[in-house]
C-alpha cells in the first residue's frame, strides 16, 4: 500500500496566473534560467508600488484568484517552475472558494 499523498493537478486560474507572471518577469529581468541563483522566490501578486502597511497587511490575507479579503480562513501554498537548473517557487494564497476549484 502506498502511503504517499497523491498530488493535486494546479487550478487552472492558479497555471494561467504563474505563466502571467513569469512572463512579466521574463521580460523585465530577462531569463529566469540566466539569474545567478539556483532558487528565485517570488508571491503571485504583490501590493501596489505605494502601498501602505495597512494595505499590505490586507493584501496578506486576500485570495490571489478572486481578490476576496480573508481575515479568517486563509490558506497559503506554492508551486514550482524550472526555468533550466533555476527552480522559480510562487508563493500564493487562497480563499475557501477558490481553494476548492479545478
Amino acid at each position: 500500500m502506498d502511503d504517499k499523498p497523491k498530488l493535486q493537478p494546479e487550478p487552472t486560474w492558479l497555471r494561467a496566473s504563474i505563466d502571467q507572471r513569469l512572463a512579466l518577469m521574463e521580460q523585465h529581468m530577462g531569463n529566469a534560467a540566466d539569474v545567478p541563483a539556483n532558487v528565485v522566490m517570488t508571491p503571485l501578486t504583490e501590493p501596489e508600488e505605494n502601498a501602505t502597511d495597512h494595505d499590505r497587511e490586507v493584501w496578506e490575507r486576500t485570495c490571489d484568484n478572486c481578490g476576496a479579503y480573508c481575515p479568517d480562513e486563509f490558506y497559503t501554498g506554492h508551486s514550482v517552475r524550472m526555468r533550466g537548473n533555476v527552480q522559480v517557487i510562487f508563493m500564493f494564497g487562497v480563499c475557501p472558494s477558490c481553494k476548492e476549484l479545478p
